[in-house]
């Protein structure tokens, strides 16, 4: 009797502690998906965990509906994936601290920061800066575009540009229609486009217009996104998603032990991923050292096939 006595009260001491965890994701996609599948491997040992994909939802009230019935109910902590699920967690949950990642310009979205925190998608400028000095050494004049949503980013490069060792071009633009224009204006004078993450600049037309002008003055277009050098950009730096869900699950834990997330800086991502098209290095002349290739994936956008390494 003693023994099932202690035996409940491990049990109702352990039901005590676990937590209702809501994850929200944009949709149904590798980009959320992989950090959304290791985040609920591990956090489902300890809590309840409601996943809830905004897939298919074209409104904000449908999205509230597909919420309401998934996950009725209270939440003692929300995990959002992407844009969209950060900003319902913002608007829609009125004190339940909250955790984001894989939001393209976090702080153009204004979130609260009283509750939120997370790991940003934009790297730090000093793991770009190394990056370009390791997969594409001798530039050191960036041509940067950007608009008032990548303003802060710029600004903190621009002040560690002497440590950097590259010298940034910035160049201020109001919208999609300037970026084309500007980046032709500056490309003569750099031997490097830097593409500093906002996904409202790379229109089709504009990412087909790049490209093209990477190819003409022949200076290589670092980006933000595996779809870009898909779509023929020289190469991208992107978070590690495996890194992002670690990151994000000590975040977690951090959060349930009852730190306020306005106490916690939101985190750049800690790894990377690099992703170099093959015909865009071959047609630019780029010389990679095989020990430093062996670090990215190469992309063949003729062939479709893809190789490389880590």
């Amino acid at each position: 009797m003693k023994y099932l006595t202690l035996l409940f009260l491990a049990l109702a001491a352990s039901a005590a502690q676990a937590k209702s965890i809501l994850l929200i994701k944009n949709a149904d996609a590798p980009l959320y998906d992989d950090v959304a599948r290791e985040l609920t491997a591990t956090l489902e040992r300890d809590h309840i965990v409601r996943l809830v994909s905004l897939e298919g939802t074209r409104t904000v009230d449908e999205a509230r509906e597909r919420l309401r019935r998934a996950a009725p109910g209270p939440a003692d902590l929300i995990i959002a994936l992407g844009d969209r699920a950060a900003w319902m967690a913002n608007s829609d949950f009125g004190n339940i601290p909250y955790l984001f990642a894989m939001v393209a310009n976090w702080e153009g979205l204004k979130l609260d920061r009283t509750r939120a925190v997370g790991v940003a998608m934009q790297l730090a400028p000093e793991t770009m800066a190394s990056h370009i000095k390791m997969f594409l050494p001798g530039r050191r004049r960036a041509g940067v575009v950007y608009t008032a949503a990548t303003r802060g980013f710029v600004e903190r490069a621009m002040t560690r540009a002497a440590e950097l060792e590259i010298t940034l071009i910035p160049v201020f633009i109001k919208g999609a229609e300037e970026f084309l224009p500007a980046m032709k204006a500056i490309s003569s004078t750099v031997d490097l486009l830097w593409l500093v993450e906002d996904p409202s600049l790379v229109t089709p037309e504009n990412l087909i217009g790049i490209r093209d002008l990477s190819s003409e003055a022949r200076v290589p277009v670092l980006a933000y996104s595996r779809g870009l050098v898909d779509g023929g950009l020289t190469m991208a730096i992107t978070p590690d998603r495996s890194a992002v869900a670690g990151q994000l699950l000590q975040l977690v834990q951090r959060t349930l032990a009852g730190e306020v997330p306005a106490s916690i800086n939101v985190e750049a991502p800690d790894r990377t991923s690099v992703f170099l098209n093959r015909q865009a290095v071959d047609q630019l002349s780029i010389q990679l050292d095989p020990g430093v290739a062996s670090f990215a994936t190469l992309v063949d956008t003729q062939t479709s096939k893809k190789s490389g390494g880590r």
